[in-house]
């Protein structure tokens, strides 16, 4: 495959992608979180559940096999992103016969909704599963636009 076709599915991965998006998001399942793939990403994608709870969101991110040394949590403007890297596994004196497994850097995003204080997140790691804990303020920022007539 020439570097001409490869652009091609790339391009063509990101627009199904964006209407996969917008599908999820029109669902109801999870209607203020969106999420982002980088193109630099591996294709290990952490697998993750969010759970609406009364007065808050918690997000449970599967991250075996890493230590708290491996990811990193941020949330900048209401933008929580969670990256890390799987090391490459270590072979001496072997041959791989067959991999499923996958190494390499990873980076998810979430635009987490208006209610949520991203200044209290909370966050435990513990047997692989990461647990993140975004506690809501029951009201969404409002926002209000002068109109201006002429």
């Amino acid at each position: 495959m020439d570097a001409l076709s490869i652009r091609g599915l790339g391009r063509d991965f990101e627009r199904f992608w964006e209407e996969f998006s917008g599908l999820y998001r029109e669902s109801g399942w999870t209607p203020a979180f969106d999420w982002y793939i980088s193109p630099e990403s591996c294709g290990c994608f952490p697998n993750l559940d969010v759970i609406r709870g009364q007065d808050h969101f918690t997000m449970k991110v599967e991250l075996p096999g890493l230590t708290e040394k491996d990811f990193d949590l941020e949330v900048n403007n209401q933008v929580l992103t969670i990256s890390g890297k799987y090391p490459e596994p270590e072979q001496k004196d072997e041959t791989l016969i067959h991999r499923e497994r996958s190494s390499g850097e990873f980076r998810r995003s979430f635009k987490l909704p208006d209610d949520v204080d991203g200044e209290h997140i909370e966050a435990v790691y513990k047997n692989g599963l990461l647990e993140i804990k975004l506690p809501r303020t029951g009201k969404a920022a409002e926002k209000h636009i002068k109109v201006e007539v002429h």
